[in-house]
């Protein structure tokens, strides 16, 4: 598996995890099976570019800061939903 490919999955189901987001809901906007979703995160199949654009708008973040997290960690993200941001810790 491609290195890149397993950062990013291995970010988008960190920050799923870290949301408290289920999978199911995950693969509904993804817009795919729960099966494939869980792939995604597994690294066994490449994110889209339109599925990480979904992701990313739900996450409230942008489509690089998901494939570019080098520096930032989880405790650091924050997740921004209608005029209010929500910390995690």
């Amino acid at each position: 598996m491609d290195e890149e490919i397993k950062l990013i999955s291995e970010r988008l189901k960190g920050l799923r995890d870290v949301l408290e987001i289920s999978v199911e809901e995950m693969a509904e906007t993804y817009g795919c099976e729960t099966e494939k979703y869980i792939a995604v995160e597994n690294g066994e199949a490449e994110p889209s570019v339109s599925g990480l654009s979904k992701i990313a708008k739900k996450y409230g973040v942008s489509v690089d800061s998901i494939c570019k997290l080098n520096n930032m960690t989880f405790k650091q993200a924050s997740r921004i939903r209608v005029g209010q941001v929500l910390r995690i810790k």
